[in-house]
């Protein structure tokens, strides 16, 4: 499955936001699907579908770096990154959640309002998961253009909760927005890849 270079973009983002400096060293990435594994298919059953997880690898801080997500286009966007010493696997991820709300009121609303929103996760319309208040990320541009960026670290409860999901929604005040089921099969597959495979040395 090919890397799609917005994607790409929105990540390198967001992970730049966090740290500058780590941002500018990454090198070597790639698209890889995740295998099955004993302890991934126990918690997620086998292995469905054809997404790919977006990897990359540090030598000189022997660190990893995984994202799901393709880009896409909806009014909300979902991307799972994990950041993890060593090259993996890690026996319970829990990644950081980007929520990408695209161009509209709500976006609008979300990048001009002095108040944190309150998000709410919906899991196969059974599940909720209360995360709570939470600061959106800057937007330089005009108001009505906006794309409201919105980073959670989530637990590794609820990630788990989330890989097993078959559809999701986020809920944004009083605001019901799905997570497009790609953005979900990615996840799972960065959840998968992360509790089973190690990146191979470049």
């Amino acid at each position: 499955m090919a890397y799609r270079p917005s994607l790409l973009i929105v990540g390198t983002i967001l992970l730049a936001s966090g740290s500058p400096s780590l941002a500018a060293q990454w090198r070597g990435a790639k698209d890889v699907r995740p295998s099955s594994c004993a302890l991934a298919d126990s918690l997620l059953g086998p292995p469905q579908g054809r997404a790919s997880v977006y990897t990359n690898y540090k030598p000189s801080v022997d660190t990893s770096y995984l994202q799901s997500g393709n880009g896409s286009p909806a009014k909300l966007r979902m991307i799972g990154m994990l950041v993890f010493s060593g090259r993996g696997p890690v026996r319970f991820p829990a990644p950081t959640v980007s929520f990408l709300v695209g161009r509209g009121q709500l976006a609008t609303w979300l990048v001009t309002t002095p108040t944190n929103p309150d998000l709410t996760l919906m899991l196969d319309d059974t599940t909720s998961i209360r995360i709570g208040r939470v600061p959106v990320g800057r937007f330089n541009g005009p108001a009505d253009l906006a794309r409201a960026p919105i980073n959670v670290q989530i637990l590794p409860a609820w990630a788990l909760a989330l890989a097993r999901a078959r559809t999701a929604a986020l809920t944004i005040e009083s605001s019901r927005l799905p997570i497009p089921k790609a953005d979900v099969r990615a996840f799972e597959a960065l959840y998968r890849f992360a509790t089973c495979d190690t990146l191979q040395a470049h």
